[in-house]
């Protein structure tokens, strides 16, 4: 994923359909990552990216990239 902002917030239909594989793909991906399912790695996503850019803002930084 390029933009990883952007997914977070997409869901599992919108993502399977946007890198072009089904929402079901999507899910068992997730659970294959050890979450419970989608919505556990959404919101895991969003965490880490509220906490990275968190950091970033303390350490001056104005923008991150995670590619």
């Amino acid at each position: 994923l390029e933009n990883y902002e952007e997914a977070s917030g997409m869901t599992a239909a919108k993502l399977g359909d946007t890198v072009g594989v089904s929402e079901s793909t999507v899910v068992r991906f997730t659970t294959e990552l050890g979450f419970e399912g989608y919505p556990h790695f959404q919101a895991a996503l969003k965490e880490e990216l509220n906490r990275l850019s968190k950091e970033n803002k303390e350490d001056g930084l104005e923008s991150f990239s995670l590619q």
